[in-house]
């Protein structure tokens, strides 16, 4: 059971360290829809403060030297994120940030040995704080990020790469003008901690009044051979493929999306060195989030 416990806090590093955007994604409109037709812009006003809250859930199944775990929930991930803007110019504006909260949620059938290894990967990012430039289109320029006090290697390292995370908070929008029905792809190579994972995603333009839109997304994402830093040491992915979908409901006076969904699904196969012995381990997880967003 302690392959077991390890790889549960693996995949944890792993699914919260969400790759990061390395350079702005490549946006390629393939239907630009019907009726009236919209520049979709962020438009933010300076000194708008916003409070988000972003919850996980995953399941997965897991198979690490041998041992086999049938599929178990993990406990539930809760993230508080506090915003405010603090300049908007032509064509971007600046924001801070601080995670407020960053905790699970523990239930009577919580392995404790899970529960202590997810629990000391996700509290240390409460109290991180900083800033970041994004165009009003959603690519994001610059940052600065500062751990809290204490915090240990693997997050000093996450804040080095948040900057680049931030561009997959929002969706990017297109250059042209799109009405109802509209489609754009956008596809990126994102990486952190030595990993390269190709994505794309295909967005669709459901709802369009005034500022407040609503979209549909599917992702897709797939890794080849490679070698991943995690805080149990370093692993060899062999691969790495996601399916998901999703809907956010945007008003674009807000940096995040008043509301989010998303689902997806990833098969990944690694091994890990442990004790100086290779285990191999495959896993697949189910990871359902939720996004809420609303002006303090």
């Amino acid at each position: 059971m302690k392959h077991l416990a390890a790889a549960l806090t693996v995949l944890v590093a792993l699914a919260f360290s969400t790759p990061a955007v390395a350079a702005d994604p490549e946006v390629k409109l393939l239907d630009p829809g019907t009726g009236k037709k919209a520049e979709l812009r962020l438009a933010p006003t300076k000194g708008d403060k916003l409070a988000t809250v972003m919850t996980m859930d995953m399941a997965m199944e897991i198979s690490a030297g041998g041992q086999t775990m049938p599929t178990q929930a993990v406990p539930q991930m809760v993230f508080g994120i506090d915003m405010e803007v603090n300049e908007v110019r032509a064509d971007e504006f600046t924001f801070t940030f601080k995670y407020t909260k960053a905790d699970i949620v523990e239930t009577a059938t919580t392995d404790p040995a899970v529960a202590q290894g997810m629990r000391g990967v996700i509290n240390e990012l409460q109290g991180l704080e900083g800033h970041s430039t994004m165009t009003k289109r959603g690519f994001v320029r610059d940052g600065s990020f500062v751990p809290a006090e204490g915090a240990g290697p693997a997050i000093q390292e996450m804040a080095a790469n948040m900057e680049k995370q931030l561009g997959q908070l929002a969706a990017p929008l297109p250059a042209e003008p799109v009405g109802v029905g509209a489609k754009w792809q956008v596809d990126s190579v994102v990486t952190d901690k030595g990993m390269s994972v190709n994505q794309s995603a295909v967005y669709t333009l459901e709802k369009l009044e005034g500022s407040k839109i609503q979209l549909a997304v599917t992702i897709t994402q797939d890794a080849k051979d490679q070698t991943v830093s995690t805080p149990q040491g370093d692993a060899k992915l062999s691969s790495l493929s996601t399916k998901g979908t999703g809907t956010s409901s945007l008003d674009l006076t807000m940096l995040l999306p008043t509301e989010a969904t998303s689902d997806t699904v990833s098969d990944v196969s690694m091994s890990m060195d442990m004790g100086g012995t290779p285990i191999p381990m495959d896993m697949t997880t189910k990871i359902d989030m939720t996004i809420a967003t609303k002006k303090q």
